[in-house]
């Protein structure tokens, strides 16, 4: 490797350790322009379009590095780790195979399989070292961008709201919810920071809501922290797929289900669906969405939201926006926003305000 090269990527590197994307991606494409097939470049190229979430395109360069004749244990794992964070599995296991039959000794590559073979302990962290560089490393647990260039920044109503709901979160007790729950999960429930569950009672008890719309209710858990400190005359209206009484080890009971609650058995990202709910979800003062990391259907939701009228500018919820299959989904909101994952889930939690149109 000529040391002109050998300079640019390592300028590169320096750049995506500190957040620097366009500045990295600069470096990069100048090795590209004279050497088109240059497997380093293309590799890091590949894992700083991972890192901001383009899944497909970190999947083309990063096979194009491999393709160049360049047998890299470090390019196979990292391939891996894109196919895992795009839910493909088996594929993300033969990668993983692969760069341990070029180095057996792969310490990432052993965790990663390992992972996957043990999802029961397996770690959501993924991480990418860059090891065949010197002194170069690239975490890609520091895949978050900065809110430094967010177009979107939060207003000051939702910084002051943030701080008081968090204020009265860390001043509440759901101990009473908590006990509609096995104790593997009824200790979660007055966990704070680290757990939403406060959170979301403590936005209940700031806002005093009249209509509040949950979509993905699975077990329960935010429902009834929500609902304890419903107002009288507020009332929770959830969204989901199946019936509450079908999702394993859930804390609602029949008695949950009166005035105040209700559930649905809607798909809103259909639009014949959802246009049947426009009256009620255009009502709304907090809607908190919980994807479960799917990509496609907070997309949806997103873009249903954008092609509503609310009557006032209601607060959304987004539940997991710090896990990579959602940070593309978050980065691209065009609407004031705030990450409180410091004070919700340990997985991303992140407040909206709603306004439309966007802008």
């Amino acid at each position: 490797m000529n040391s002109d090269i050998y300079e640019k990527l390592q300028t590169g590197i320096k750049h995506q350790q500190d957040n620097e994307l366009l500045q990295a991606e600069e470096c990069y494409r100048q090795i590209l322009e004279e050497h088109p097939d240059h497997p380093d470049a293309l590799h890091l190229l590949g894992i700083l379009a991972y890192q901001i979430g383009d899944y497909d395109v970190a999947e083309d360069l990063i096979r194009h590095a491999i393709d160049s004749g360049h047998a890299i244990a470090d390019y196979h794992n990292n391939l891996g780790e894109v196919l895992r964070a795009g839910n493909r599995i088996d594929e993300a296991r033969e990668q993983y195979r692969q760069a341990l039959a070029l180095d057996p000794s792969h310490q990432n590559a052993q965790t990663n399989l390992h992972d996957l073979d043990h999802p029961e302990i397996g770690s959501d962290n993924i991480t990418a070292n860059i090891e065949y560089l010197p002194d170069a490393r690239l975490h890609l647990s520091t895949y978050l961008l900065s809110m430094d260039d967010e177009t979107h920044s939060p207003t000051q109503n939702l910084i002051d709201l943030s701080l008081l709901v968090a204020h009265k979160a860390s001043k509440l007790d759901l101990q009473q919810v908590a006990r509609c729950f096995p104790d593997s999960m009824a200790r979660l429930i007055n966990v704070w920071p680290g757990e939403h569950y406060k959170l979301l009672a403590g936005l209940i008890d700031t806002l005093k809501p009249e209509t509040v719309i949950e979509i993905g209710t699975t077990d329960g858990a935010s429902t009834l922290s929500m609902k304890s400190q419903l107002s009288v005359t507020g009332k929770i209206t959830t969204y989901d797929p199946a019936p509450w009484n079908e999702y394993p080890g859930t804390g609602l009971s029949n008695a949950d289900f009166d005035r105040q609650l209700q559930q649905k058995i809607t798909d809103l990202t259909d639009p014949a669906q959802a246009n049947a709910e426009r009256a009620l979800i255009e009502q709304a003062d907090i809607i908190y969405v919980d994807s479960q990391n799917d990509v496609q259907m907070a997309n949806e939701l997103c873009q249903l939201f954008d092609s509503l009228s609310f009557d006032k500018t209601p607060i959304i919820i987004f539940n997991e926006i710090r896990t990579l299959p959602m940070l593309k989904t978050w980065r691209n909101i065009q609407h004031a926003k705030l990450d409180m994952t410091s004070f919700g889930h340990w997985t991303g939690t992140g407040l909206v305000e709603w306004n439309n149109p966007p802008g």
